[in-house]
């Protein structure tokens, strides 16, 4: 670990010091208490003595190693998304096949092609990394050291990105949580799913013929989470289709803590969807074919609990986080956009209902439809020009890349019809349905002029207030079997929003939001 290049805010002097220590700088001195963590490097055991690394053997030396140190090349390009911008009222008028992404590299395409000379990827910002092979290890750093901060056999817990898996109910207040190390987790499937509380339970629900055909005022369920089938936390013993919070929390070291979370009465099998920074392509399309090798049914799998279901939403997630990170990328390119993407996440699921008498719920489990909800998705874009307007509509375009395959991710998967925030607000406009942009400005006038239910307006209403604007139709949307409304919500100054759908899920569904920040 090596801490390099802090300045003496008095004297603009170099400062070598690993914090809080009174030192000298130049003619005037000052007290650092926090420095910038410029370089973290590792050493490698190997046998550098004679070969270098040259050839194998045991080791004899501790060598240091930053695979992170690496110069690039960039291309000559032109920034044709300067020119031409993204037309987000055009591409809402009607329904696409299309994510919002490469509809616009069709049109920057087709500007391309008329006013310039040479191949597409002259619009492309690329950087592609100079490569050294030296044949041996050179047995230095590719920089001046001028103070190592300190060392460590290992990462120290505090500075490890964490996940903390909560089932809570809400009724009598216990809860129960595990805390894994991202690393652990990452590309591993995570399941949140029900089995009968107690042996007798089990017997009632094994003489019905499975948990889908056991009424569900007759058993006792708990909630099992499982990291690659194996069990990692059990949750309270509830009643089917009572309430039970699902959340999931995230520590960031250096930064806040946030959380995600959802109620579990309101489906019957759960998937987190987990993307650390980017989804193996290897790894996604092994995952598509087992996507499409489910034996049976849904309603078989997670009536006799064979956990094949839980694969199979595993792999919609990867296949979501795939499609999104692509298209953000496809974006960074032409934008001329750097972007950082944080753990993102959030639940794909089977949702379910349930028939009641007189407030008692006496059904078992009805499958209902299938629902993405993803209610954690942060970047950080820069543009390389320092342009903030940029910045701000690839933050927008990707918004509704991101809405786009809630939709479309269960379209591909299930060939039935889905929806999303991006999806009804096209529908919106081909039934000519008004849309609006409510501000502060506005509010008062165009709240009343909604067909909308209460609690869509009290929400409008509140987020308002916040500074925020809402882009939503006039009235409810029909599509086969599901009706409700979709609309965005931003930041006017940056672009980032949230992508709702009426039942206040940040996502999509196929019988039925997507949060996109800095």
């Amino acid at each position: 670990m090596s801490w390099l290049g802090v300045k003496d805010p008095n004297t603009a002097g170099d400062i070598l010091a690993s914090g809080g220590i009174p030192v000298k700088a130049g003619a005037g001195g000052g007290k650092i208490t926090s420095l910038r963590l410029e370089h973290v490097w590792v050493e490698a055991f190997v046998n550098m003595y004679p070969s270098f690394g040259a050839k194998n053997g045991p080791g004899n030396a501790w060598t240091p190693i930053d695979p992170s140190f690496k110069e690039h090349e960039l291309n000559t390009s032109l920034d044709v998304s300067k020119i031409v911008k993204f037309d987000e009222a055009d591409y809402l008028q009607t329904q696409s096949k299309l994510p919002p992404s490469l509809a616009y590299l069709f049109s920057l395409e087709d500007y391309h092609t008329a006013n310039y000379q040479g191949g597409m990827h002259k619009m492309f910002y690329l950087k592609r990394i100079k490569e050294h092979e030296f044949g041996v290890l050179l047995g230095t750093l590719p920089y001046k050291t001028v103070v190592t901060g300190n060392k460590f056999t290992s990462i120290e817990p505090s500075l490890r990105h964490k996940i903390t898996i909560g089932l809570h109910d809400p009724a009598t207040g216990e809860s129960t949580a595990v805390t894994k190390d991202v690393c652990k987790l990452a590309g591993k499937q995570i399941t949140a799913s029900y089995a009968p509380a107690t042996d007798q339970d089990n017997a009632v629900v094994t003489n019905y013929g499975g948990l889908l055909k056991t009424p569900a005022y007759l058993v006792k369920v708990k909630a099992l989470v499982k990291v690659d089938n194996t069990i990692v936390l059990e949750g309270p013993s509830v009643g089917m289709g009572e309430s039970l919070k699902l959340n999931v929390q995230f520590t960031t070291p250096g930064s806040f803590g946030d959380s995600i979370e959802t109620e579990m009465a309101a489906g019957i099998y759960y998937n987190i969807a987990l993307s650390a920074l980017n989804v193996a392509d290897k790894q996604a399309l092994g995952g598509l074919d087992n996507s499409e090798n489910l034996a049976g049914t849904f309603y078989e799998s997670i009536n006799s609990g064979d956990d094949q279901v839980g694969k199979v939403l595993h792999n919609v997630g990867l296949q979501y986080f795939t499609h999104t990170n692509n298209g953000s990328r496809l974006l960074e390119g032409v934008m001329h956009i750097y972007n950082t993407r944080a753990v993102n996440a959030g639940f794909v699921f089977v949702s379910a209902k349930y028939s009641e008498f007189f407030g008692i719920t006496v059904s078992p489990p009805i499958i209902s439809g299938l629902t993405i909800d993803i209610p954690r998705y942060i970047q950080s874009p820069f543009s390389i020009t320092g342009d903030k307007e940029q910045e701000k509509a690839f933050t927008k375009i990707n918004g509704l890349n991101t809405s786009y395959f809630e939709h479309a991710i269960w379209e591909s998967f299930s060939g039935i019809d889905s929806v999303s925030t991006v999806k009804l607000l096209q529908l919106a406009n081909e039934a000519g349905l008004s849309i609006y942009t409510i501000t502060s400005a506005n509010i008062d006038t165009v709240l009343p002029l909604l067909d909308q239910g209460q609690q869509v307006k009290d929400n409008i209403r509140n987020l308002v207030a916040t500074g925020k604007e809402v882009i939503i139709p006039s009235s409810y949307i029909t599509r086969n079997e599901w009706t409700g409304t979709g609309y965005m919500v931003r930041k006017p100054e940056t672009g980032e929003g949230a992508y709702m759908i009426s039942r206040g899920l940040a996502g999509g569904g196929t019988q039925c939001c997507q949060l996109i920040q800095h």
